[in-house]
């Protein structure tokens, strides 16, 4: 990819961003992302917590659907 170089060594992995081709935005939202991906890591969570989330999910959904679709449909069934 151009305007993004990759250095892997034994013990790191170094990525080099072009700023001609990236904005800042786009470099903080993949520092974000690293960052989140490493505090997944280190959290040890394991395949349970994905279980919870969705069973959370589903049940803020039937809990509160009509409030989230009101003024898009008529149908809020």
């Amino acid at each position: 990819m151009l305007g993004l170089t990759v250095k892997d060594t034994k013990e790191k992995i170094v990525f080099t961003i072009d700023k001609k081709n990236f904005t800042e935005e786009v470099y903080l939202k993949m520092m974000q992302l690293a960052k989140l991906e490493y505090l997944i890591k280190k959290a040890s969570f394991d395949e349970a917590i994905i279980d919870f989330g969705k069973e959370l999910k589903a049940n803020l959904w039937q809990e509160h659907k009509k409030a989230f679709l009101k003024g898009i449909t008529d149908d809020n069934s």
